[in-house]
């Protein structure tokens, strides 16, 4: 476990943080930690609501087919960010890291 002020200590060195909507990201994105930021695009938890403020450019997310159809605990998706492929996400963490050189 580490306190509140050991994981910001460790947020602020790291070169990028690659996380899902938590509260991690937005410690990073406060102290200007460079993130790359996993998001459900479905309401209530939209990255426009609650992604990165000043890094809303560096959020992946989803493309659901019919997102109308959400109902939370019994998600048709098995998951949104299930959707994802390695692929997808390989290419958005290369593209975080070369905008960082």
């Amino acid at each position: 476990k580490l306190s509140l002020v050991q994981l910001m200590e460790c947020i602020r060195n790291a070169r990028l943080l690659i996380t899902s909507s938590t509260g991690p990201l937005h410690l990073a994105d406060a102290q200007n930690t460079p993130v790359l930021g996993f998001f459900c695009p479905l309401p209530p938890h939209t990255p426009a609501r609650w992604g990165p403020y000043q890094q809303r450019e560096w959020v992946v997310k989803p493309e659901l087919d019919s997102p109308e159809r959400c109902r939370m605990k019994n998600c048709p998706y098995g998951g949104c960010l299930q959707q994802l492929t390695y692929r997808q996400i390989e290419e958005a963490i290369d593209r975080r890291l070369a905008e960082l050189k």
